[in-house]
């Protein structure tokens, strides 16, 4: 059985809609491990008492984020359930005016203190994230020494170091439940040793014997022989947090297909995220012809430079990335252009659709220099400058030390 001292952390993660029914049956699932059941339900502090159930108390139609504590003075008793569940709908930007709705991951975190671990046992663990991992519809979830997090933290200091339905799920740890939808991707799960699986289809697997086990040689989220049935089984991009997109991840959707219960967005939201998308949309638009058709007619006063020389620079820039480009080309290059001109490129440049472009050259202290983009798609561009080598170099120091 777990006898650590340092408390253990539960995290369950769930794309399912969770209806007031479907949290009654989450309720139920706490009421039959009482050990791990809060005694008391609110905002930090929680004030109100559960009694002999929870059911009522999850059971409410609207329910905001809420903190359990249990009962008593000890410290590991204290505010260690948080529960965000059915939270709203998510709008996130996509592509290029597009706003995307996004469904919610619900989220049940625990810190079990070490007295309630050892009551429980490894195996009283194992059976109650498999109950509650099925209650709560879960697609992830993990059992590990609240230690774990400083190792998170150590290996993904410049990134999000938390278990992710998207960006990854960071290591293996002690114990884990692995929802329908890892399983039907992998089905080498289930064969695992000291693996099962719940009624609703998913696995929980046990990496160790021991949870203290999962802190020794942990040089590398992927360290440790321990690690490597399930960390063959699943690959090292479900593993490793990114976020870069990749299809190794099991998608939000592919979740909640398990969900009998599924359902969309409100559609009150989704014709407003369209609406707001068109008119977005048509802002760009009048603001790239009136650029454009700005800057061509003050380029029609000036004679373009030929230029020389065959060095080029190139970059991917996100469309909110274009006045750094500019002002530091402006700064450092010193281009021989009027300012109206050189303001009127830039919100063209900016406000450029899908699959246009086009190449301007200029002069410049340093010589003269062409620069030519193209919209690679609606949220991106292609910038290039084309000149003489020195003044390329030049330019790719400056750009990319102050990116």
């Amino acid at each position: 059985m777990p006898n650590s001292s340092s408390p253990l952390v539960l995290i369950l993660l769930s794309v399912e809609h969770l209806s007031p029914e479907r949290r009654a049956e989450i309720g139920t699932v706490f009421d039959a491990h009482p050990l791990l059941r809060p005694g008391k339900v609110g905002q930090d502090p929680p004030r109100t008492r559960v009694g002999s159930t929870l059911v009522p108390h999850l059971a409410q139609p609207d329910l905001p984020l809420f903190l359990f504590g249990g009962e008593g003075a000890r410290t590991e008793e204290s505010a260690t359930w948080i529960f965000e569940l059915e939270p709203a709908w998510i709008v996130v930007g996509g592509r290029g005016d597009a706003g995307e709705v996004v469904r919610p991951v619900s989220s049940l975190t625990i810190v079990i203190g070490p007295e309630r671990a050892a009551a429980l046992g490894a195996h009283g663990l194992e059976i109650f994230l498999g109950e509650i991992g099925d209650a709560i519809g879960g697609a992830y979830g993990c059992i590990f020494p609240e230690a774990t997090y400083e190792q998170l933290n150590r290996w993904y200091a410049d990134g999000p170091a938390r278990p992710d339905l998207s960006w990854g799920l960071g290591s293996v740890y002690w114990m884990q439940y692995l929802g329908p939808a890892f399983v039907e991707r992998r089905p080498a799960l289930a064969q695992l040793e000291r693996s099962t699986t719940t009624p609703r289809g998913a696995v929980i697997h046990r990496a160790t014997e021991q949870p203290e086990h999962s802190l020794e040689n942990s040089g590398s989220p992927l360290d440790g022989e321990w690690r490597a049935p399930l960390l063959s089984a699943l690959g090292e991009d479900v593993i490793l947090i990114s976020l870069e997109e990749r299809d190794t991840m099991p998608s939000l959707e592919h979740h909640a297909s398990f969900d009998p219960g599924r359902v969309g967005p409100p559609e009150d939201l989704v014709r407003r995220i369209r609406e707001d998308a068109e008119r977005r949309r048509r802002r760009r638009e009048a603001e790239y012809d009136r650029a454009r058709t700005r800057r061509l007619r003050l380029e029609g006063r000036r004679t373009p430079p030929h230029v020389h020389g065959m060095a080029e620079w190139s970059t991917n820039v996100d469309a909110n990335e274009v006045p750094h480009f500019w002002r530091t080309l402006r700064e450092r290059l010193a281009p021989e252009i009027t300012s109206p001109c050189a303001g009127a490129l830039g919100r063209e440049i900016a406000n450029t659709p899908t699959s246009a472009g086009d190449r301007v050259t200029v002069d410049s202290p340093h010589g003269p220099f062409a620069v030519a983009w193209l919209s690679d798609d609606e949220e991106s561009l292609v910038l290039t400058l084309e000149g003489p080598g020195d003044l390329v170099e030049r330019w790719e120091d400056f750009f990319e030390a102050g990116r």
